[in-house]
């Protein structure tokens, strides 16, 4: 479902591992220099597709355009 938040992102600690900006299913984000959409969304990694390829970002490398 597009625009589908993630309960991983409701809480309000600040981990090295948290994301700093919400992310939802069907975002546009650039994940290592390439831009994609969001398919999926885990604790740590957001699961991009984009070229015909999934890629797996990590609040270091996963950024919303």
């Amino acid at each position: 479902m597009n625009g589908q938040y993630s309960i991983f992102d409701l809480t309000e600690t600040n981990r090295p591992c948290e994301y700093s900006w919400q992310r939802y299913i069907g975002q546009k984000v650039d994940v290592c220099g390439v831009l994609g959409v969001i398919k999926d969304i885990e604790p740590y990694y957001t699961i991009v597709e984009a070229d015909d390829r999934l890629y797996a970002g990590t609040p270091t490398t996963c950024y919303p355009v």
